[in-house]
């Protein structure tokens, strides 16, 4: 039963990251700009009625909470692109994705999501 768990865990985290909304952003970041408003801080987003919180941790970890549920993987920036690996991921989900910046403290990703730095 837990295995069933993560496994809705990935399927609701890919599909929140894959899902696509208008785009407000302004500037697109560069991974060094990513690398700087990431690292160390939490995402957040809501998706299909459902909080959406990344960890985005120094060590290379991330740790997603949407709802009662918990995934952990690892991030990592590849070009201009924030990059994560996380176990059973959703067939539609992006690995990679371009972040643009909305002043004064979102993050638009290039799947559509919404996301504020804490």
């Amino acid at each position: 039963m837990v295995g069933s768990g993560f496994r809705a865990v990935g399927v609701f985290i890919g599909l929140a990251l894959a899902a696509p909304v208008p785009s407000l952003a302004s500037e697109v970041l560069s991974g060094a700009q990513i690398e700087q408003l990431v690292i160390g801080k939490t995402l957040v987003g809501r998706r299909m009625g459902m909080t959406l919180r990344m960890q985005v941790k120094p060590d290379g970890k991330i740790q997603a909470r949407m709802g009662p549920m918990s995934r952990e993987g690892r991030w990592s920036i590849e070009g201009d692109m924030f990059c994560t690996d996380m176990p059973q991921r959703h067939a539609n989900a992006p690995r990679c994705q371009v972040f643009e910046f909305v002043p004064p403290d979102r993050l638009q990703s290039s799947s559509g999501l919404a996301l504020t730095i804490e």
